[in-house]
């Protein structure tokens, strides 16, 4: 029975970093030009039985494991699925909780976000089937069993990867790659953040950035690939792996340009909050 088992090649590489090169190798071996996006073939290109075959391997191969397919899984599943009315009902509780948060003088911004993120966090459990929380290295939740790194700002804003501070810059350098897993980051304030642009702009500019632009309220999907080519990490006290508000803001123009938005909408309701009475509608 062994002799007569089919031998199966790992098409997975050994390492992440080895994909698109993989990927691109196999492509280049076609003579005709494969559209990934789409499993069709231009009627100039005709395909043997033996390339048709490999071609389908390699979109399903490629719709499993590139950034790009398995957001747009997201945004669609979460388009569907976190729908206007949820949104609603979401906006309106946490501009409550920023109101609360706001009672105390110190620390607010940093309780608010801690606040807003375990109440988005129960929406997404009490209305997605598919979501889950999961914590390891940068990831905070999983979507359709999609790993993210989750983050909430409120307009103009500076985040991090991690709170977390090796002296030696060159060491936490060589022991450790960011960027490992896509991102969500919720934004709670619609804001224009530059009249014209930064006057300092990143070392690694993304072309045809639009600095002026609004942005808007809600949920911003980014592709790890986009931050590991663009985006610089810099440090402070508190973190190795700071994001300053020039480079967050081309991670969320990259997601609005590439339609993996989610608007969140402006409040219809006032609500008030209180630890013992929870919400309550004024």
């Amino acid at each position: 029975m062994s002799d007569n088992k089919k031998t199966h090649h790992k098409l997975i590489p050994k390492s992440d970093k080895d994909l698109e090169t993989d990927i691109e190798n196999i492509i280049e071996s076609f003579s005709p030009k494969i559209n990934l996006d789409e499993d069709k073939t231009s009627k100039k290109d005709v395909l043997t039985v033996e390339e048709t075959i490999s071609k389908k391997k390699i979109i399903r191969f490629w719709r499993k494991y590139s950034d790009s397919y398995l957001l747009r899984k997201i945004h669609h599943y979460l388009k569907n699925n976190f729908n206007n009315e949820i949104a609603q009902d979401f906006s309106n509780k946490y501009e409550a909780l920023e109101k609360y948060c706001k009672k105390s003088s110190d620390g607010s911004g940093l309780k608010s976000s801690g606040l807003i993120e375990d109440l988005i966090c129960e929406y997404f459990e009490l209305y997605l089937d598919e979501y889950e929380e999961f914590h390891s290295n940068e990831s905070d939740i999983k979507l359709l069993d999609i790993p993210l790194s989750f983050k909430t700002i409120s307009g103009k804003s500076i985040i991090a990867l991690d709170w977390s501070v090796n002296d030696n810059k060159k060491e936490a350098k060589s022991k450790r790659d960011y960027f490992e897993t896509n991102i969500m980051i919720l934004n709670k304030q619609k804001q224009k953040w530059w009249a014209s642009g930064p006057k300092v702009l990143p070392s690694k500019l993304e072309k045809d950035v639009e600095w002026n632009k609004m942005i808007p309220k809600g949920i911003f999907l980014i592709s790890r690939k986009f931050c590991k080519k663009y985006i610089t990490l810099g440090h402070n006290n508190k973190t190795n792996s700071l994001i300053d508000s020039q480079n967050l803001y081309m991670m969320l123009e990259w997601s609005l340009k590439n339609d993996l938005f989610i608007e969140v909408p402006d409040k219809n309701k006032t609500f008030n909050f209180s630890l013992i009475k929870g919400f309550q509608e004024t």
